[in-house]
């Protein structure tokens, strides 16, 4: 039988920011496979050696040709047809295992629908001959319908569809579902847009603004498009806002793309998200004429993107895996077409690939006469959330024309909902539209009743946690100021600080003892902390000398980190597992000197919108001032500039940062001397608006509360 696709994701490779190369698949052993057809169109009564039945099992039609016996296939009953495989495909019954993933990268009979609780690989490349046999729905059309762009075709009776993907013997899997007496004839071609060619772009979709391809910060890509739910959720809690989503393309191993249409992408349109629409065709070692095959997978992709309301403006990225340096022309020519067919639809370009293999060709052959892609979108696993690249220079593709995929297949967990994905970041403006503003808080968002919306929380004098929800406009509801907590047990903990240690999608809470052991409080998302935790985060009282605690994802690795003082002015970092728990190998320095000495009321956020958590304070005199930050623990050594033109800041204490007015900006908040809780909103280039300071809350309740976060 043929040997499976290697998938595109191995780790010893990937963790030093390579890619394997994939090699050429070799042919189909022609004599097995034609065994095999044999079997299968041969008329007989007798029944497969390796038989099952599945669900409502009846018998086939008399007119259904009945494989004979062999030691090659095997047979599987399911809804009165009988499906007849080779011998050496698997058999998955996804009604009984809800979180098995449904793959075309290998040899596989799917029974039934993919479950919610599918565990995917975050990422599949490569298409295999597979097959999905389930009950028809009400939109299933009976007869056959073809997508021959995307090795793909399915067939429905009144009560079956079933989906069939082939990479090179398409013969075999129609053999297969002829057998089990299903129409394989008479195809209607199942391609956006197919019935339109030449006119590319018309669809009925309303498109959307071009700039919604457009994003700068924190993506994410999965193997599937996700549930509404699990959109809402992440959207809320997690540091992600752009999603990957795989638009089509012959290698698409990701199958279930049920969420996948125009009416989910312009829900999640509407809720803020942007996207990174991906199209997964040929690869290198099956590219045989450039040209003609670069122009002819670009038209597929904007049909297909045009089907989902990606109109011209929109950036359609190409996924071109990592090759063997012999391939580099020919792909160099496709993708060359591939961008060529994009312009001159109104699209522009992007190329994902490895770091080392088709970004360093397109780097280096720039001025060769290729057309150039408008962004690069390099796969290189080095953990940084940035778009630096080994291979292209800090003034090629610098106008916001990079994402870099920084980690990739880790597991995480929002909002409730868990998926595998890959992370990237991304500085994409190319569509002419203003460039969007990222989440500002990522994982130490201060969101404790998980509604999206910047709470702020503090400590009463009797030691209570009291719990203001915001409002999401500049304002806190001024019914809330209920406790977080059951009792006044926080008398004793100073330096607290907010965010999601533990990657469950919830805001906890951190903070010292007298003796300088630094606990955490679980928060459960509904605007109460976990009663039954107060747990270390550190194995010893070490937290004793360090003061002015600030949280936030210093790093880029998704992981809420732990900063602050110590008494001689240095300032710390200790980087978060993730778990509740700090590495016990960190705390090593943001800043090269003691220079924080004079510096009180820390507090983090990205103030200046280029996906890096900053840290700003005040000195003495009353100046506010920001540092900006690296995004790989340390601070830039150039900055500590004025976020304030004047001193004013001098009877304001309790900092708090947060986007408060859901614009997308990091705000800053403070108490007065008198009491008021006031808001001062951020411009998103790490300038404060000097027309605002007004009230949070509406006269100077806050007065006696302190520990404010």
């Amino acid at each position: 039988m043929a040997r499976q696709r290697l998938q595109r994701r191995e780790p010893p490779h990937r963790l030093t920011g390579d890619k394997p190369a994939t090699a050429a698949i070799p042919p189909q052993d022609k004599e097995t496979a034609i065994s095999i057809r044999r079997a299968l169109l041969a008329a007989g009564s007798c029944l497969a050696l390796s038989a099952v039945t599945v669900g409502a099992a009846t018998a086939a039609p008399p007119s259904t040709p009945t494989p004979a016996a062999s030691s090659e296939t095997r047979s599987v009953d399911y809804l009165g047809h009988r499906f007849t495989v080779p011998a050496d495909w698997a058999v998955v019954d996804l009604a009984a295992d809800p979180t098995a993933c449904v793959r075309y990268d290998r040899h596989t009979l799917y029974l039934g629908v993919q479950g919610e609780g599918a565990m995917c690989p975050a990422h599949l490349v490569g298409r295999t001959e597979t097959l999905q046999i389930q009950p028809a729905d009400g939109d299933s059309v009976p007869g056959l319908t073809a997508d021959p762009m995307s090795h793909e075709f399915t067939t429905a009776a009144a009560d079956i569809q079933v989906t069939a993907t082939y990479r090179d013997d398409e013969r075999l899997v129609r053999d297969i579902v002829a057998a089990a007496g299903l129409p394989t004839a008479a195809a209607k071609d199942a391609r956006p847009g197919a019935a339109t060619a030449p006119s590319l772009t018309t669809t009925t979709t309303e498109a959307l603004p071009a700039g919604a391809t457009d994003y700068i910060g924190k993506g994410f890509d999965t193997c599937d498009a996700p549930g509404s739910a699990f959109m809402k959720a992440w959207k809320a809690s997690s540091p992600y806002q752009a999603i990957g989503v795989y638009i089509g393309g012959a290698q698409r191993s990701c199958t279930d793309q049920g969420n996948l249409t125009a009416s989910w992408v312009r829900e999640q349109a509407n809720d803020g998200w942007r996207f990174i629409p991906l199209y997964v065709g040929i690869q290198a070692h099956q590219i045989t004429n450039p040209a003609g095959q670069g122009t002819a997978s670009a038209d597929d992709a904007i049909a297909r993107a045009a089907a989902l309301g990606f109109g011209p403006g929109s950036l359609l990225h190409y996924d071109m895996e990592n090759y063997a340096p012999q391939y580099r022309p020919t792909v160099l020519s496709f993708l060359s077409a591939w961008t060529s067919r994009l312009h001159q639809q109104g699209y522009k370009s992007a190329v994902y690939s490895s770091s080392a293999s088709g970004i360093k060709d397109i780097v280096q052959t720039r001025n060769d006469g290729y057309a150039l892609p408008d962004v690069l979108f390099p796969a290189n696993w080095n953990g940084v959330a940035n778009t630096s690249d080994p291979y292209i220079p800090n003034d090629l593709w610098a106008n916001h024309q990079r994402v870099h995929q920084y980690s990739g297949n880790v597991i995480e967990t929002w909002g409730g909902y868990t998926r595998q994905i890959d992370r990237n970041f991304l500085d994409v403006a190319v569509s002419g539209t203003p460039n969007p503003q990222p989440n500002p808080d990522g994982p130490a968002r201060v969101d404790f009743n998980a509604d999206g919306k910047r709470d702020i929380a503090g400590r009463a004098p009797d030691g209570a946690l009291l719990l203001w929800t915001g409002n999401g406009n500049g304002q806190l509801n001024t019914d809330s100021g209920h406790g977080l907590w059951p009792n006044n047990g926080f008398g004793q903990v100073s330096d607290l600080v907010a965010a999601d240690f533990n990657g469950d999608g919830k805001t906890d809470v951190a903070g010292k003892l007298s003796d300088g052991t630094l606990l955490w409080w679980k928060g459960l998302g509904n605007g109460t902390l976990d009663p039954a935790s107060g747990w270390s985060m550190w194995p010893d009282t070490g937290f004793s000398a360090v003061h002015s605690l600030v949280a936030g994802d210093f790093n880029g690795d998704g992981k809420a980190d732990i900063a602050g003082k110590l008494s001689d002015g240095n300032l710390l970092l200790w980087t978060g597992n993730g778990d509740g728990t700090l590495n016990t190998q960190s705390g090593y320095s943001m800043w090269p000197g003691t220079g924080f000495g004079q510096v009180s009321e820390l507090v983090a956020a990205d103030f200046n919108s280029d996906g890096k958590v900053d840290i700003a304070g005040k000195l003495s005199d009353g100046n506010l001032l920001l540092w900006n930050g690296n995004g790989n623990g340390t601070l830039d050594t150039t900055t500590g500039y004025s976020m304030w033109p004047d001193t004013g800041f001098s009877a304001v204490d309790s900092l708090v940062a947060g986007d408060f007015n859901s614009d997308g900006k990091a705000d800053i908040a403070g108490r007065a001397s008198g009491g008021a809780l006031l808001l001062w909103t951020g411009h998103g280039n790490g300038q404060l608006n000097t027309q605002s300071g007004y009230g949070l809350w509406p006269d100077n309740g806050f007065a006696q509360v302190s520990e404010l976060m």
